[in-house]
């Protein structure tokens, strides 16, 4: 570490000579900063949006001298590397030659010494670094790229076609993903898409950096040059007004500064969108009442757009986006599902939960966890269990938490978010718990197609098992069921005859290990099967990562040829690893009996299945 840096940590005495060396090395990295845009730039050769510091900005270089931890904190995670130019030690992509499948042509891969290359043009930047990444090309207008029609995936280190990697109806139209139009937003700091101008984009930085959670930086920067000021202000504890600290803002202005990228939302206005698209770039700035600038989404029912011509669009695209009661269905728009929980409240009162109740920007120096486990939610200590609602809600232990729970204590059945926060959210081959915090209940679930939380653990067990339960335990009424739900196991009926994203989250929910545990696994992969065979490429790779789980699939391969038929060999293969098994249980609610599976129950489920067109919005 450098020693102005190591000063920098100093504390008492050793503070006032600290902040000297910091107000140095402060000075040299601002006017290196400036110094990289005395203005218009032209165009570079590779043709990607530049990264170029406004006004008011300062970027994370000058924050890195006084504020050295957090500055490695933040480079730590996942925020920073939404998107990074294209260099070698951040494309994980095979580019050693060959081909790959893309959405409509197979494309050339390559590299050639430190530049990655698909079908000759040169890769310029990419996005994602947690579980996939996408590869940008210029489109040689201006500073615009196209994404490459191919995404890599880390988990099985191969690539998959882009609309592969999606939950979007098979044969559809694409989405039109443009990073200057869409990704720009969330993907990057202060972006200002000039699509007029040449689409001669700028961002103040590729990714998510430190003013995008604190705002503007310059004059934080310039006021404190001066030894005296942070030294007074590091003794001090009431903040310094030129910057943001989301800590301390109200518990809606602090989720505000999260809600930004992590919402549904649309333009508050025609003024707001035009100035956006002129080149002004993001009006929001963290502090900001974000409800200012967009409309945050409520529900299925609030409009997307004025456009008649594309009313039916508009409403394929806001059932993609929520549930029907409001809950999101996608990853990485937690905002909108948390804003419809009680906990949440009006988000001005004291103890009203906001994002920072759970999650921390910044890895403390005492966190015992690996940086790479910290960095996958960025949970502050202890609140990856109870201790997050314990914060609030005290049901007691032992005893009195298994009579409230009706599970032991120490099992997985007694753990708040199993029951408040289920995996009811899909993004990214996963599922991801709601940020919706609510109770379990079989009448929502068929008023919204939600699956319940307690059918998500208990796999093996139906709808009218539930309902009876939280009847007799809760006081809920028990609604009325038809046959199948009153017998046949709810996992087994979303899996076979469910719509696609039922599927995808059943699929997922057949490989958790704490559902594996309450309900046994010997019995899930006959009804796994069928979904390798799948109309969505996400089910079929959802449900093909969940089957290696099981007893006797370890080395069970991965179709991805995209030919229908050699996905019907593998469900049967599948079916005849089991059947060779000689594992069998006895119980009608998993179509099991004395002689064996009721192959015609299943059939008749199966040719239930719900294969209208669906998606999410991730």
């Amino acid at each position: 570490m450098p020693f102005a840096v190591r000063l920098a940590h100093g504390r008492s005495a050793g503070f006032a000579v600290a902040v000297g060396f910091g107000w140095a090395a402060a000075s040299l990295i601002v006017g290196w900063a400036t110094a990289l845009v005395p203005g218009e730039p032209p165009f570079p050769a590779d043709g990607r949006p530049q990264e170029v510091v406004a006004e008011e900005f300062a970027s994370s270089r000058a924050c890195l001298p006084c504020h050295p931890r957090e500055y490695e904190t933040w480079r730590s995670s996942y925020h920073r590397t939404m998107t990074q130019v294209a260099i070698p030690g951040v494309v994980r992509g095979n580019f050693d030659g060959g081909t790959v499948r893309g959405d409509v042509r197979t494309h050339e891969m390559e590299r050639r010494g430190d530049e990655f290359r698909v079908d000759g043009e040169r890769v310029v930047m990419t996005t994602g670094s947690h579980h996939m990444q996408a590869y940008w090309v210029s489109d040689h207008a201006g500073r615009s790229v196209s994404l490459v029609q191919a995404i890599y995936l880390f988990d099985e280190q191969r690539w998959v076609r882009r609309r592969d990697a999606f939950l979007q109806p098979p044969g559809g139209s694409l989405r039109t993903d443009h990073w200057n139009r869409n990704c720009i937003v969330c993907h990057s700091t202060h972006g200002r898409p000039r699509l007029a101008a040449n689409n001669d984009t700028h961002v103040n930085e590729l990714g998510i950096a430190c003013e995008a959670c604190h705002g503007p930086g310059a004059d934080h920067v310039e006021q404190n040059r001066s030894p005296w000021r942070r030294y007074v202000r590091h003794l001090g504890d009431d903040g310094d007004p030129t910057i943001v600290d989301p800590g301390r803002l109200s518990t809606r202005l602090a989720s505000h500064v999260c809600a930004r990228c992590h919402v549904n939302s649309v333009f508050a206005s025609e003024e707001v969108e035009r100035e956006y698209w002129d080149g002004a770039g993001d009006l929001y700035r963290a502090g900001d009442d974000l409800e200012r600038t967009v409309h945050v989404l409520t529900g299925p029912d609030d409009p997307l757009g004025p456009v008649e011509a594309e009313r039916e669009l508009q409403a394929f695209r806001r059932d993609s986006l929520f549930w029907p009661d409001g809950p999101s269905r996608g990853s990485g728009r937690e905002f909108n599902s948390m804003m419809h929980s009680p906990c949440y409240g009006s988000g001005e009162g004291r103890n009203d939960m906001s994002c920072l109740s759970c999650h921390q920007m910044h890895r403390r120096d005492d966190d015992p966890r690996p940086v790479a486990e910290w960095a996958n939610d960025q949970l502050q200590v202890g609140m990856d269990g109870d201790g997050a609602c314990l914060q609030c809600h005290d049901t007691g232990s032992g005893s009195s938490l298994a009579a409230h729970t009706r599970h032991r204590a120490d099992s997985t059945g007694s753990r708040c978010y199993n029951c408040h926060m289920p995996y009811t959210t899909y993004g990214l081959f996963k599922a991801i718990r709601s940020h919706h915090v609510s109770s379990p209940s079989v009448s929502a679930e068929l008023a919204t197609g939600r699956p319940n939380a307690c059918n998500l653990c208990h796999l093996d067990k139906p709808l009218g098992w539930t309902a009876e339960r939280l009847r007799d335990w809760y006081g809920l009424p028990a609604p009325e069921l038809g046959p199948a739900e009153r017998e046949v196991a709810g996992s087994i009926l979303w899996l076979l005859r469910g719509e696609a994203r039922q599927r995808v989250l059943l699929a997922w929910h057949a490989g958790w290990p704490p559902a594996q545990q309450a309900s046994g696994s010997d019995w899930i992969a006959p009804f796994v099967a069928p979904l390798l065979s799948d109309p969505y490429a996400v089910v079929r790779t959802v449900a093909a990562r969940s089957i290696r789980t099981l007893p006797g699939f370890d080395r069970f391969p991965v179709e991805d040829s995209g030919d229908p038929a050699r996905q019907a060999a593998a469900a049967r293969q599948a079916w005849q690893i089991w059947s060779a098994s000689g594992t069998q249980r006895r119980d009608p609610a998993l179509l099991m009996g004395p002689g064996g599976m009721d192959g015609q129950a299943l059939g008749i489920l199966l040719g239930q299945r719900d294969d209208r067109a669906v998606g999410v919005v991730e």
